[in-house]
């Protein structure tokens, strides 16, 4: 394969390239050499990998530079085209030094074309230089850092703006190639990991482009210029690129200000069949309602008797069958009804929609929708119900119920039932917070009255508010104290404060079992109270009891869904349930919310690092770099010790790297540390058998295939079985054994074993020792 690898075409022509520079050559010549460079997108990895370890970026570029300043526009755009694809997925051989040439003759370009009449052949130099750019800054941190901290961020914008300010008299087809590589560039700069993006607030790089004094207009005036067009690819480009650059409320309300809302509104309307412009229109209008004027906007916009809510309806049902289009469209109706319930409330009475008749129907057919938002959304609806529902006691919905069903109308009938729970669950449970503030507005007014002193001592005790109960129960025993609602009030305060107490001691001794089974006895006697849910949280995921607080935090979200300890723990069963991706979107969520939730913060930095570095180490391990692979999956188990199921796995890629480095012995002790961890872990199963073979313990290995066809009996593990009983009854047969030499003898020691073996057990010798026994 190597021998192949350097005789390939292109490796031949990236030789020839190099003489090229050290001795000038005719211009065709050159071209000639570069179409020999056959690389196509799936081209061979060991190859690309080969021209990158023979400088090709370094030769290319330098020729690049050569010919650049004479004008050979051609030329230079089919260097510039080898060389993307060369480094597309390689963008660390990209360095600052290629990036600042690059930079440079992108300004000479710019200058160029405002000084002379453009040609295509430059606008296409333009856009191959954008490529690489954008290529070299895709998943590279350090290229991003390198142009944020050289003020290129505000030079490349500036860059950008000048070139649309070309295209004003140009056709679209000239232009498009310049403007969707340019796109992707900038939205490769918004990529960046500084500390503002772990807070969900955007990257640096992101919000320079976006405060350019004349970004926004550009983009809003391309955004029209591009919709007369009718071009698909060209519309999602833009709005791709600005869904990465609007991150700040000031900035979107900047975008309204200019006329963008209606523009982005008018495109959607115009293209309400195309998925993909939907898709697009939909990611940039959920960024965008960050800002409560942009909300407004897309509340207030009409056309033909349409509003905005209403087109977002007609859309969800136009692609109600795309689940990555609902999806989109779920972000934007959870954006614009959050905190906003007129605007929730406007589509209910839109009437444009069957599955907005009931809020069930509706809300459900968007499983993507948050929690939080999904709650939100769910109290705004239900205050659009009918006024005559909302009047009838919990009695009368009882005796409806019992009328349906006496007349065989079963489905009626549990409607009616459900909605008397509904309303009897409110009373009681849902809003003894506000029942709470009605007792004490009528206690100031009146401190007299026992029955709101009453009523009030009741919501504090479902509400768990132990402090205010004790003072309220001060007050009712100086003005009733053998009141016999009091007296059964108190005995479940002072029930619940002893078994708080006892809560806490086991706390206090690491006693968990116990102390779950007693804050569960206190939300028992205070079933609404947020405090000893959480408390209760708490100790399931101390317990590593995950999908059980998963379920109990999703309850809790549809009655507190502002709460922000309770969208943390969310995020933390995410975590530890090893949906690391989810976690960390949904802690980036949860800092959008609350930038200031310390706990947030240090759980977002965990699973942020352990995904990175446990992605790298997958990445080395594809591409045969098994020591980087093993340092990536060390710093990974470095991050969270008390993660059990990712540490698992990890134990068992670094036993992978360890066992491709002919380390048989660390990579057994990971595969035994994965096994502790998850006793089934079939893999780490896999891994510690094939290590036992390779250190020659057969009878190790044999009974752990036997192990692995118990969890597995695929005809693959039967097949290993056998082959490792083979070898146990090989080496049961081991003739250095049998001498008692090494394998690494020489035939020396070989020839002398065999000759005392002999001895020992020759027939006349064997003979006399055994009369030796019998005294003859």
């Amino acid at each position: 394969m190597i021998k192949y690898e350097n005789g390939h075409p292109s490796v031949l022509a990236i030789k020839r390239l190099q003489t090229f520079l050290e001795v000038d050559h005719e211009t065709s010549q050159l071209l000639e050499t570069l179409q020999s460079i056959q690389l196509p997108r799936n081209s061979d990895f060991a190859v690309r990998k080969l021209l990158i370890d023979m400088n090709a970026v370094d030769i290319l570029i330098d020729l690049f530079d050569r010919y650049s300043p004479v004008g050979d526009y051609c030329l230079c755009t089919s260097l510039l085209s080898v060389l993307s694809r060369i480094v597309k997925g390689r963008s660390e051989s990209v360095g600052e030094k290629h990036i600042q040439k690059l930079i440079n003759s992108l300004s000479k370009l710019i200058d160029e074309l405002e000084a002379n009449a453009s040609t295509d052949l430059k606008f296409s130099l333009i856009a191959a230089i954008y490529s690489v750019l954008h290529l070299s800054c895709t998943k590279n941190e350090r290229n991003r850092t390198s142009i944020s901290q050289t003020q290129t961020v505000t030079q490349t914008i500036n860059f950008f703006v000048r070139i649309v300010e070309l295209f004003d008299n140009l056709p679209f087809n000239t232009f498009y190639p310049t403007l969707k590589e340019g796109c992707g560039f900038l939205r490769s700069l918004t990529l960046d990991d500084d500390l503002d993006v772990e807070f969900g607030l955007g990257s640096e790089n992101a919000r320079t482009i976006a405060k350019s004094d004349s970004c926004l207009e550009v983009f809003v005036k391309l955004i029209s210029k591009i919709l007369n067009s009718s071009n698909v690819c060209g519309i999602s480009d833009l709005f791709q690129t600005l869904s990465a650059i609007i991150t700040r409320e000031e900035l979107c309300t900047k975008f309204a200000s200019l006329n963008g809302i209606d523009i982005l509104m008018q495109t959607v309307y115009s293209n309400i069949k195309s998925t993909v412009i939907i898709s697009s229109s939909m990611v940039l209008l959920q960024a965008l309602c960050g800002s409560d004027a942009c909300k407004l906007s897309v509340s207030n916009w009409s056309i033909h008797n349409i509003s905005g809510p209403q087109l977002i309806v007609d859309i969800f049902e136009d692609h109600i069958k795309s689940p990555v289009v609902t999806k989109y469209i779920s972000g934007v109706i959870a954006a614009l009804t959050l905190r906003q319930p007129d605007i929730a409330k406007s589509f209910v009475t839109s009437g444009a929609s069957n599955y907005l008749i009931k809020r069930s129907s509706f809300i459900y057919l968007i499983p993507q929708l948050s929690e939080p938002h999904r709650a939100g959304l769910t109290n705004a609806l239900m205050d659009v119900e009918s006024p005559e529902s909302e009047q009838l006691s919990v009695e009368e919905y009882k005796n409806q119920g019992n009328s349906c069903y006496k007349q065989g109308m079963y489905n009626e009938a549990i409607a009616w039932y459900t909605k008397g729970i509904d309303i009897d669950t409110y009373l009681m449970i849902n809003k003894p917070l506000d029942a709470y503030k009605d007792a004490s507005r009528s206690i100031s007014l009146d401190s007299q009255n026992v029955k709101s002193i009453l009523r009030g001592l009741k919501c504090c005790l479902i509400l768990g508010d132990l402090n205010e109960a004790k003072r309220l129960c001060c007050m009712v025993r100086q003005l009733e104290p053998t009141n016999t609602e009091f007296s059964s009030l108190l005995q479940k305060i002072e029930l619940l404060s002893e078994t708080h107490r006892s809560y806490e001691d086991k706390l206090s001794t690491s006693d968990f079992r116990h102390a779950l089974h007693l804050i569960t006895k206190c939300i028992e006697l205070a079933p609404a109270s947020l405090s000893f849910n959480l408390q209760r949280l708490s100790i399931l995921i101390q317990l590593k009891r995950f999908t059980e607080a998963k379920s109990l935090v999703e309850n809790l979200l549809h009655s507190h869904s502002s709460s922000v300890d309770l969208l943390f723990y969310r995020g933390l069963c995410l975590y530890y349930l090893d949906h690391l991706d989810k976690a960390t979107i949904h802690f980036q969520h949860v800092l959008r919310l609350h930038p200031d939730h310390i706990e947030t913060q240090k759980a977002y930095k965990r699973a942020k690092n352990l995904l990175k570095f446990k992605e790298e180490g997958n990445t080395f391990i594809h591409d045969h770099k098994y020591s980087q692979a093993l340092e990536a999956y060390t710093k990974a188990l470095e991050v969270d010790p008390s993660h059990d199921m990712i540490n698992a796995k990890l134990y068992c890629n670094r036993a992978c790297a360890l066992f491709y480095l002919d380390r048989f012995e660390e990579a057994l002790n990971d595969c035994d540390n994965a096994i502790s961890l998850e006793p089934n872990y079939l893999k780490a199963r896999i891994r510690r058998a094939k290590c036992y073979s390779s250190l020659e313990e057969y009878e190790k290995a044999v009974e752990e295939w036997t192990a692995v066809v118990k969890l597995d009996g695929s005809r693959e593990n039967k097949k290993s079985l056998q082959a490792a009983k083979s070898a146990l009854s090989v080496s049961q047969r081991d003739y250095y054994k049998i001498l008692g030499l090494k394998k690494n003898a020489s035939s020396d020691d070989i020839k002398q074993a065999y000759r005392k073996s002999a001895l020992l057990y020759h027939p006349a010798f064997f003979l006399l020792s055994l009369l030796s026994l019998f005294n003859f």
